[in-house]
This record gives C-alpha cells, sequence and structure tokens, in this order.
C-alpha cells in the first residue's frame, strides 16, 4: 500500500484561534500497519456476494389467537458504543420481504416466513427478529366493559412487541466488494496491490528502488499499488510476474510554502540567542497594571478587552510553558544522568562477575588437573600393591 497516495489525496489544516494564526500539514513518510491498509485500501473484487436463506418460525402459546400479528426481520451493526446503525442500504440486500402481516394466528399454531439475504460487504451483523400486533391484549378475566377506563388503542398503533433475545449475531470475514458500474469494477482491476517479494534477489531489486522513498518497509506486511509497475510485468490475466520491479513513481518534488523574511530570519538565530532576544523585547514592553480585570476565572480574556491585554495575557502563556518545559527538561536531563551512572554501574559489575567466573573456571580446571593426577597415582599404588 503505497502512503503516496494518501499522501497527495490528503489536505490538513490547522488554526490557533486566538492568534489567527493557520497552517497546512502533510502526512508524508505514514507508516501504515495491516490493520490501517485494509481500512484504506479499496477491497478487491472477488465475488459479489454468496445468497443466504434465512427462515424464522413462531408459535402462538397464548390462550387465545393472534390478529394483525406483524412478523419483521432487520439487519442492523451494533458499534458497541450505544449506537445502532440500520441504515444498510450498501451493506445488505434482502430478496423477499423482511415484513409480513398476519391477520390470524390461531392457539398453539406456528407460522413461517423465509426470505434470502446477500452481505455485500465482511462485518460484524445483528438481525432484529420481532413481531408485534394492535390487537389490545387484555387478561382472559378482564373485559371492556367491565373497566370502562382502559383505551382501545387507535387505528396502526402498536400493543405489544415480542423481540427474539438476544439478537441473531452473524461475523463475515475477508476482503468483499460489489461494484455493478463498469467504471469502478475497471478501476478495481487495475489498482490492485501486490505483495512484496519473498526471494532475497527480488527483494535486494525492490531495495535499491524504495530505500530512498520509504523509511520502514516490511516485506511480510507491506503492499505496492499496480500503478507503479510497468505493463510488461503483467501477463494477460493481470498477475504481477516474479521479475517485476515497481519504476514508476512520481517526483518526489514536495511543494513547500514559501518562508517569509520572519521566518528566515528566526531559522539563522541560534536557540540562546532568541531566547535573550525574547526576554530582553519582554523587559521594554509594560506590561498592564489591570491585566487582572480583562481576564475570566477560566483564564481567557473578556470580550471587552483590549488587544494589548490578549496579547499580553497569551505572553504570560507562552512564557509559563517555556518555564515548565525547561524544568522537564532539566528533570529530563537528571534521568539521563541516573541511567547513565546505573549503565556504567552495571558494566562494572558485569565485568567483575566475568572475571570472577573466569577465576572460578581457572580453580575447577586445576582440580580437575589435580584429581586426573591423584587417579594416575592411585592405580599406580593399586598396581604395586597387587605385586
Amino acid at each position: 500500500m503505497c502512503s503516496e497516495h494518501i499522501t497527495n489525496n490528503t489536505a490538513l489544516k490547522w488554526h490557533l484561534m486566538q492568534s489567527d494564526i493557520s497552517g497546512r500539514a502533510s502526512v508524508k513518510g505514514i507508516t501504515l500497519s495491516q490493520t490501517m491498509i485494509d481500512i484504506v485500501r479499496m477491497s478487491p473484487l472477488n465475488w459479489a456476494g454468496e445468497c443466504l436463506s434465512l427462515g424464522v418460525a413462531v408459535c402462538n402459546h397464548l390462550s387465545r389467537p393472534l390478529h394483525k400479528l406483524c412478523l419483521s426481520v432487520q439487519f442492523y451493526q451494533d458499534y458497541n458504543n450505544g449506537v445502532l446503525s440500520y441504515k444498510l442500504d450498501n451493506r445488505v440486500a434482502t430478496a423477499g420481504n423482511n415484513k409480513v402481516v398476519l391477520s390470524t394466528l390461531p392457539e398453539s399454531e406456528k407460522a413461517y416466513h423465509e426470505c434470502t439475504v446477500v452481505f455485500l460487504t465482511p462485518g460484524e451483523y445483528k438481525i432484529d427478529i420481532q413481531c408485534s400486533t394492535t390487537e389490545p391484549m387484555y387478561e382472559p378475566s378482564v373485559k371492556e366493559s367491565e373497566h370502562p377506563s382502559i383505551i382501545t388503542p387507535c387505528s396502526g398503533e402498536i400493543s405489544h412487541v415480542w423481540r427474539f433475545i438476544p439478537p441473531v449475531a452473524i461475523s463475515l470475514e475477508g476482503t468483499t466488494a460489489f461494484r455493478t458500474v463498469p467504471s469502478l469494477v475497471k478501476e478495481l482491476e487495475h489498482n490492485s496491490s501486490f505483495q512484496c517479494p519473498q526471494t532475497s534477489e527480488m527483494r535486494l531489486k525492490w531495495m535499491k528502488i524504495l530505500k530512498n522513498r520509504y523509511q520502514v518497509l516490511d516485506w511480510s506486511r507491506s503492499k505496492i499499488c499496480s500503478k507503479h509497475f510497468e505493463q510488461k510485468y503483467f501477463d494477460s490475466q493481470r498477475k504481477l510476474k516474479d521479475n517485476a520491479v515497481p519504476t514508476l513513481f512520481a517526483s518526489g518534488k514536495v511543494e513547500i510554502p514559501p518562508r517569509s523574511k520572519v521566518d528566515r530570519l528566526l531559522n539563522k538565530l541560534s536557540q540562546a540567542e532568541l531566547q535573550s532576544d525574547i526576554k530582553t523585547s519582554l523587559l521594554r514592553l509594560k506590561e498592564p497594571s489591570n491585566l487582572d480585570v480583562f481576564v475570566n476565572d477560566d483564564l481567557k480574556c473578556k470580550p471587552d478587552a483590549p488587544m494589548e491585554a490578549k496579547l499580553w495575557l497569551m505572553v504570560k502563556k507562552q512564557d509559563n510553558l517555556n518555564i515548565r518545559l525547561m524544568d522537564l527538561l532539566i528533570q529530563t536531563k537528571k534521568h539521563v544522568e541516573i541511567l547513565q551512572n546505573n549503565t556504567e554501574e552495571s558494566r562494572t559489575v558485569q565485568k567483575e562477575q566475568e572475571q570472577h567466573v573466569e577465576s572460578l573456571k581457572y580453580i575447577v580446571k586445576c582440580l580437575q588437573e589435580k584429581h586426573a593426577t591423584l587417579e594416575e597415582q592411585i592405580e599406580i599404588l593399586t598396581a604395586v600393591e597387587s605385586r
């Protein structure tokens, strides 16, 4: 997957409200993981989808028949954050009715409905199966004449809903896409991605070309777009040949906005000179005596505050931030020194341990030689005694 395409088609802008300063940011050199690639990359056209038959059977276990019973089957996606998405027109296609109305369902009788579903994209889907009726749900011992306060539902008003719990969950894996427009199909065919080569010889060739373009290249996961290969590297079935090398790349020139005169002069100054100049300039400026009057408790200027007060508040914020950063830098340097000292101590201890191990090895060697000498002497004494 080429980060170059993402860089060319991504425009990041930033804007500071108080100072009214804006600019642009670039994502050049971004490294994408496999999960990010699957999200960004257009899925290849493998197959349009397989039909799935969905059958629902309901049974009336009440002691009386049900009238005007509506059976509905609806697909949705649960984002596991309290949000349910029922707008799946581009993800699920249903052949047949997903909602049927039964005029009457007698007692202990069953009803069966079946439809066909095609999933167009992979993902996690759930099925909301429910039955609803507009018939009033009274207890057998309750009569409407005995309870005139009972209000009869209006026409079309749902009186009771039975829902299948827990909902049926369907998980679809793999990369599938469904496109009916010929131009989109053609685009998919000609803009596919290919794995990096596995042989060391081809990797070396690729590395010579891509070393100045990508800082990190994962040979097992990275993919290269087909736009970077010449037509001679494809066979009749648009498959990449074994000797294919990506050679088609746009010019590496990046449009850099022209810098102003102030930016050029600031870049020439060192950090110490810049800090000294800022301190000198702040000493020359006079802070307003009533600055606290124009500042709210949330450290923001009031609407009627003059521009001078707003600028001084920004200067104080920046100064406070610089002090914190300097303190953090000093602490970081101390930590680095402590780590360096610990590293040196660890190296010294390790060196001493290695010397101690060498001494123990020498002692063991001497004992082994002495043991061998004693064994020889024992053998000689045993031979002498036997004579």
